[in-house]
């Protein structure tokens, strides 16, 4: 939940009295779209998750790819 806040004293007080208060300096003018905005991508995860992996779809998918670092190497031994 967000605290919106008048005044910058009592923002500060309230801050100091609770370190985990989410609080916001209210100006006459406020974005309440930008801040949704803002509180929708804060709560994204930072990376894709899934509960379901096999591992044995894993492991055919590596499999099928070349070693891009032997291509190199190939490469390298054949200019020389």
């Amino acid at each position: 939940m967000i605290t919106l806040f008048s005044r910058e004293d009592k923002l500060e007080a309230a801050v100091e009295a609770d370190d985990e208060l989410d609080a916001i300096l209210a100006e006459e003018t406020f974005d309440v779209i930008a801040l949704i905005e803002d509180e929708i991508i804060m709560g994204l995860p930072l990376s894709l998750m899934h509960d379901d992996c096999d591992t044995e779809e894993l492991k055919r998918a590596k499999a099928d790819k070349p070693n891009p670092f032997a291509v190199l190497a190939v490469l390298k031994q054949s200019r020389s």
